[in-house]
């Protein structure tokens, strides 16, 4: 009877340490998902904010390259009006001359 209690009283103990270990390992493995999941959250912020700088830089050269194609087309438009109006006048100066 005593060898079963003290074999019984082994059991406990081991069973008890085994639950404290248990309980040690999973503390330790929340501990590590926790960091990893925190990192990832960090890494996804990080990579969100890279991108929405991206799109932000992408819409201003869209921008300035659009407004540089509008300031062209406007030079353009007025160096062609200036080269109409001066063979308008050229072609005016001809047909007097002509009639004369």
């Amino acid at each position: 009877e005593a060898a079963a209690a003290r074999s019984k009283a082994e059991h406990e103990d081991e069973m008890a340490n085994a639950t404290e270990e248990n309980s040690a390992t999973i503390a330790k493995m929340t501990e590590e998902h926790e960091a990893k999941v925190a990192d990832m959250e960090a890494a996804a912020a990080k990579a969100t904010k890279d991108h929405e700088a991206r799109v932000t830089n992408m819409e201003a050269a869209t921008r300035k390259t659009k407004e540089e194609h509008e300031a062209a087309m406007t030079k353009e438009a007025e160096e062609h009006k200036a080269v109409i109006a001066k063979v308008t006048e050229e072609h005016s100066i001809v047909i007097a001359k002509m009639t004369e």
